[in-house]
């Protein structure tokens, strides 16, 4: 519960900077969370986005004496130019 307590704020600031993705012109979201691993999924439509998601994320973290482990951090493209 704590974890989504937290984890509200990084949604907004994230929703309001922008970045997420879209599916035959409707938006889908900006992130994922998965309370009981305490696991985030970054949605957005280039990698550019994605780092300046990081980036919010890694601000945040700092402000609230949160961490989050960058070496289990994964990117994955997908589309028909990324096969």
């Amino acid at each position: 519960m704590l974890f989504a307590v937290y984890m509200d704020v990084l949604i907004n600031r994230l929703q309001n900077a922008g970045y997420g993705c879209k599916l035959v012109q409707r938006f889908v979201g900006v992130c994922l969370l998965y309370a009981v691993a305490d696991d985030i999924v970054l949605l957005a439509h280039s990698l550019n986005a994605i780092r300046k998601m990081r980036k919010i994320c890694d601000e945040y973290a700092t402000e609230f004496g949160m961490k989050f482990i960058s070496s289990k951090y994964v990117v994955m493209r997908i589309g028909d130019r990324y096969k």
